[in-house]
């Protein structure tokens, strides 16, 4: 501090009470409650930080840092921020990783007390946002806790702006093989989630392979905790919180771990929202029920946004597939459609249920234009009722929920009117009454209320008797000061008085100086201006006291009367929570039908057969970029019995990675129960999608661009099933030659034998030598991105077709990227020379190949 010079005490939070102001008495006790928190304290019009908090925010935020004084010779370090901008100051504290606590005034300022009642009203973390000003419409907020019991491992995911929990439990006992996978298992999921905030036992961190995850990412914001109560007793609190002895109606019995995990979720949760029981909705988590798709999936096939997008690619295709599928006109739409992307479903019956659903709406435009106009418009109802439930919520949130109410006889009279009975009839079956809550809110709540409540008019005319009787008072009065007005001019003959009011001084009357000869002796002098004077009567202040009085009464009333609504409008949370759910599915699926009308996507055959079958199939984002008059359509097979590999060979801009990719999307599309872009697709359910896809160092990590590779590709040699699809992109690239082509048939082999099952495979490969094992092993064929070098010229076709490229056109592609032609002659040269070595040791190396290796491979 250059202006403001502090004697800043290290042991400032420990100071003698007697040499403090009552202020910082007051600030210090509710610092010590919340040391893990940059206390933001409200003065009047700021939020002010104090000591260590003020010196690390001002840096953050960029604000000055003065200081103050708190006892006789000593300063402490200070800063704030305006009461009007608080979040986004917040906001960039939470994302470099503090937890926030807001001290609030309790109570109005009495004049007659020096120092205003103040607590803690709100910790913000970066896994507990649910206010508009940290969150975008389709944007997620995950807090993941995690906590052991006897080598079981509860999980629980909170998604906190919409109130939504899901949990599940590993079973960690056995061998310690089985423990490690369990832990492996765990780490995957925090890559997937990717939490904003995790929750996680001590017993967790001690564990080798979570503390190495956590070193390895310690931008990921965690709190640990102790185990402060036992099994029995969190299953106590369970019981109790969710009302009923009977754990199973929510699949949560004989799962301790779970249980003592949902108990830490439960007291963060009423730390940083300060209320007792929040209310929370929860679901069980089933991995089996779902196509996992892992982060380097999500990445790679370019799910949620382009890996290289220029600023000339449009705001569509920016957002990648998601960007494509994205018609949705709810915001709970489109975290649903986010989601499914993510997570898309792996039950044949659910898929085909949505497919139906989807096709039934494609054909039917009546239907379309109806639950678009249904939909249109319609407020975020599910987080406008998840903080009614942690008292975050305002009064015009709460109007704005009869919007959403208001459409639910609609809505059935839709889902009636369509024959697609497994998901309409669901859908049908989970929609609530919602004529109670509407009711409600109609009655009591004006059309359009304030933000404040402290501001009045929130309460409609008509709902509360004493209310109504009071505001004629209210209205009666000021009436009254405009009629006092003119009775004063007459009775002095004063025209230009006038009856006026400010904030500061009340009611009075105004005269001009010219005019003070004429006031008469009742008039009680209030203020002197330059050019008039102010007074006032008995008579104004009676009826002031009165009007302010009725007023206070009222707005008294007004907040009761609103608490009271609030209570009511969370007893119908399920209600609501329910018709959100079914807007967003049919938002969900709307949006789908919309992009196959548009797209002219077709219709998917679900089966459990094995087969991947895809005719003129095509990459939408690709589509999109070069126009469908430039792109090639191609078809894939796959079927892990008679062809469960397909090695294929090209050159580089060929279209290989292309190729792979569009048949994982589509296999992805398939799955969330949307329509492909293909002329026809047959796709067996899968439970998985693994992508090795591009080179990547991992630097902070100490991990090259080969040592990435081999460890994405252990990882899936490790897990890939008979219901896997992967997806590998040359294979051994990252070392030398005779490496590179060792380690790629072997990873080719290992996956046709089978270890752990036969996984359905695209591996796109510049080792040509690889093509024979088409030959040895029966379920290895042969596909080849179609190129031509016509006149020396390389014309690429895009067309991939059986059979196999003998050579890597590299010195063609290197002339394509602009090389110097003396480049590209040497490079010619050189190449001539080295393929003619090749030729002289091809024969020789079949035969070592052959005598040896494949002895060895087993079919």
């Amino acid at each position: 501090m250059k202006n403001h010079e502090a004697v800043f005490p290290t042991n400032w939070l420990n100071m003698p009470e007697t040499k403090l102001t009552p202020l910082f008495k007051q600030y210090l006790l509710i610092k010590k409650e919340h040391p893990d928190c940059i206390l933001m304290y409200r003065l009047g019009d700021f939020y002010e930080m104090f000591g260590p908090d003020a010196q690390e925010a001002s840096q953050k935020l960029g604000i000055v840092l003065t200081a103050r004084q708190i006892t006789e010779g000593v300063k402490v370090p200070m800063c704030g921020v305006p009461h009007h901008s608080l979040m986004r100051y917040v906001k960039k504290l939470v994302e470099a990783g503090y937890k926030v606590a807001l001290c609030d005034q309790l109570e109005e300022p009495d004049p007659r007390k020096k120092l205003v009642a103040r607590g803690v009203t709100r910790i913000i973390t970066a896994g507990t946002l649910v206010e508009d000003e940290f969150l975008s419409e389709d944007s997620e907020v995950f807090l993941m806790t995690l906590a052991e019991y006897r080598g079981n491992i509860g999980v629980c995911i909170l998604e906190a702006s919409g109130g939504k929990v899901g949990f599940l439990e590993f079973r960690g006992r056995g061998t310690k093989g089985k423990k490690s996978e369990t832990f492996n298992k765990i780490i995957e999921e925090i890559k997937r989630i990717k939490p904003q905030e995790i929750l996680i036992d001590e017993a967790l961190i001690s564990i080798k392979a979570i503390s190495e995850f956590f070193q390895e990412h310690p931008f990921l914001v965690k709190h640990t905790f102790k185990k402060e109560i036992s099994e029995n007793d969190a299953s106590f609190f369970i019981r109790k919180y969710l009302g009923t002895e009977f754990l199973e109606s929510y699949e949560l019995k004989d799962n301790s771990a779970t249980q003592l995990t949902l108990y830490y979720l439960f007291k963060f949760l009423r730390e940083v929202f300060k209320v007792e029981n929040p209310k929370l909705f929860f679901h069980r988590i089933y991995p089996d029920k779902k196509l996992i798709l892992d982060e380097l999936a999500v990445r790679h096939l370019e799910l949620f946004g382009l890996m290289e997008a220029g600023s000339n690619i449009p705001n569509e295709l920016q957002r990648g597939l998601y960007g494509i599928l994205d018609s949705t006109l709810t915001p709970m739409g489109k975290r649903l459609l986010k989601r499914r992307l993510r997570e898309p479903f792996a039950e044949r019956e659910t898929i085909e249920a949505y497919l139906t659903f989807i096709e039934e709406l494609t054909k039917t435009e009546s239907l379309r234009k109806g639950l678009r106009e249904i939909l249109r418009n319609l407020p975020d109802s599910e987080r406008i009722m998840n903080r009614i439930l942690l008292n975050r919520s305002n009064p015009a949130e709460l109007a704005r929920l009869k919007k959403t109410l208001a459409i639910v006889p609609r809505l059935k009279d839709i889902l009636s009117a369509l024959s697609s009975k497994s998901l309409s009839a669901k859908l049908l079956h989970s929609l609530p009454e919602s004529g109670k809550l509407l009711s409600l809110i109609s009655t009591a709540i004006n059309d359009e209320p304030p933000l404040n409540i402290a501001d009045g008019g929130v309460i409609r005319e008509g709902y509360n008797a004493e209310l109504d009787r009071l505001r004629q008072v209210i209205h009666e009065g000021e009436l009254w000061f405009k009629n006092y007005e003119e009775k004063e001019k007459n009775n002095t003959g004063i025209r230009t008085l006038k009856v006026k009011r400010t904030e500061a001084f009340g009611w009075f009357i105004e005269v001009t100086k010219a005019s003070t000869h004429l006031v008469p002796s009742n008039y009680e002098r209030r203020q002197t201006l330059v050019g008039a004077e102010r007074y006032v009567t008995n008579e104004l202040r009676e009826r002031e006291l009165e009007i302010e009085s009725a007023k206070e009464r009222a707005l008294e009333i007004e907040k009761a009367l609103f608490d009271a609504i609030l209570e009511q409008v969370k007893v119908e949370a399920e209600t609501l929570h329910s018709i959100t759910e079914v807007i967003a599915e049919l938002d969900y699926v709307l949006s789908l039908a919309e992009t196959a009308i548009r797209e002219g996507w077709t219709k998917a055959e679900i089966s459990t057969s094995g087969i991947l079958e895809i005719k003129e199939g095509v990459h939408p984002l690709v589509l999109k970029t070069i126009g469908k008059q430039k792109f090639v359509p191609n078809d894939c097979y796959l079927d892990g019995t008679n062809v469960q590999i397909n090695v294929i060979t090209g050159p580089n801009m060929g279209g290989k990675s292309t190729y792979m990719r569009m048949v994982a999307i589509l296999a992805i599309l398939a799955h969330m129960g949307s329509f492909v872009p293909a002329k026809s697709a047959r796709v067996s359910v899968l439970d998985r999608i693994y992508t090795r896809i591009g080179a990547t160092d991992a630097l902070s990590s100490g991990k090259s661009t080969f040592m990435v590779e081999m460890v994405e590709t252990a990882s899936i040699l490790n897990s890939a099933t008979d219901k896997s699809l992967v997806i590998l992109d040359e294979i051994g690239h990252g070392t030398s030659t005779y490496d590179g082509i060792s380690i790629a048939r072997a990873v080719i082999e290992y996956i046709h034998e089978g270890k752990i099952g036969r996984p359905k495979t695209l591996f796109a490969t510049h080792y040509f030598e690889l093509t024979e094992l088409s030959e040895i092993l029966p379920r290895v064929r042969n596909l080849k991105v179609d190129v031509r070098n016509i006149d020396g010229e390389l014309v690429f076709l895009y067309k991939v077709l059986p059979g196999f490229v003998d050579e890597s056109y590299g010195v063609e592609v290197a002339k394509l990227a602009g090389l110097p032609e003396d480049v590209v002659k040497r490079a010619r040269a050189i190449l001539n020379e080295l393929e003619e070595i090749r030729r002289m040791s091809l024969a020789k190396a079949r035969q070592v190949i052959q005598l040896g290796l494949f002895k060895e491979s087993k079919v």
